[in-house]
């Protein structure tokens, strides 16, 4: 069963300020308000079809307007406007939406199993689903801004530790007994914590050099309605690629967006897991990524 996250807690905070300032709801209030309607969706999908779908798209609304309104995104959010849009059977934005929460929190594991349930409900997939690598889930489940400062505070222990090491030999050498020749019993602080910490912090590093050579790629899907794909960047000049439109919540890598040749607008050039590759109208489909 679809379900919501409320995650009160993390709107709660809001609720003071927002209401002494204006009468308008407050998040937490179009969060309860959002799941509401979503359980009253799910009570109607059976008896009263179009009713249900409705309060569907009100509920993504509510959902939606935290966002755009409120400045709040967090993959919760973008986790029930997928179920929302899966419950609708609007696949393409339902998948959408699960990349969506997997960019912000990528070892949601929740995210991940519903993702690949909505997978089987959409025809015409060309090839095996597109996954991340665990590298790179791994990766992106570290916010960028540790990634940076974990390398800068190791080598700043380590230096702090080398300029310690070397006050507090020369302060022994000063007062060893001249009897002592053997000069490696004057050592108060070990050589190997500071090759720990200058290996740790080149691994930390190397995370930042592995976006930046090996960046996460811009995934594609197909939304809202079946999108006939090309094999070049005109309606026009080329060709279908496909002897039927591709069916909404299709996914495929961008390698390349362009302007069409004969008509005003974008082209996207998609490869999907299969290695084949189409041309799309930009407006058929949605980049998560870019």
């Amino acid at each position: 069963m679809i379900q919501f996250k409320l995650l009160l807690a993390i709107f709660s905070f809001l609720v003071g300020t927002s209401s002494a300032q204006t009468d308008a709801p407050s998040p937490a209030q179009i969060a309860e308000r959002s799941s509401m309607v979503f359980q009253e969706a799910i009570e109607l999908i059976e008896s009263d079809r179009a009713a249900a779908l409705d309060k569907i798209e009100e509920s993504i609304s509510l959902m939606e307007s935290l966002i755009s309104e409120h400045g709040i995104e967090n993959a919760s959010i973008h986790f029930n406007i997928a179920n929302a849009y899966a419950l609708a059977e609007r696949y393409g934005r339902a998948v959408e939406h699960y990349h969506l929460a997997l960019a912000q929190d990528p070892t949601d594991q929740e995210v991940a199993d519903n993702l690949d349930y909505i997978r089987t409900r959409v025809p015409d997939q060309l090839g095996p689903p597109l996954n991340r690598s665990r590298t790179r889930t791994a990766l992106d489940a570290i916010p960028m801004r540790v990634r940076v400062w974990v390398p800068v505070v190791l080598l700043l222990a380590m230096w702090g530790m080398l300029i310690a090491r070397a006050v507090l030999r020369e302060r022994d050498r000063r007062h060893a007994d001249p009897t002592l020749v053997d000069e490696g019993r004057i050592a108060p602080i070990p050589l190997w914590p500071v090759w720990v910490l200058a290996s740790l912090a080149l691994i930390s590093a190397s995370t930042i050099a592995f976006d930046l050579l090996w960046p996460a790629p811009t995934m594609g899907v197909v939304v809202d309605a079946p999108a006939v794909a090309r094999q070049g960047p005109s309606e026009g000049a080329y060709d279908p690629a496909f002897t039927r439109p591709v069916s909404p919540g299709v996914e495929f890598r961008v390698l390349e967006i362009r302007d069409g040749i004969d008509a005003p607008g974008q082209w996207v050039l998609g490869e999907f897991s299969d290695e084949r590759r189409a041309w799309f109208r930009r407006g058929s489909v949605s980049l998560i990524g870019s």
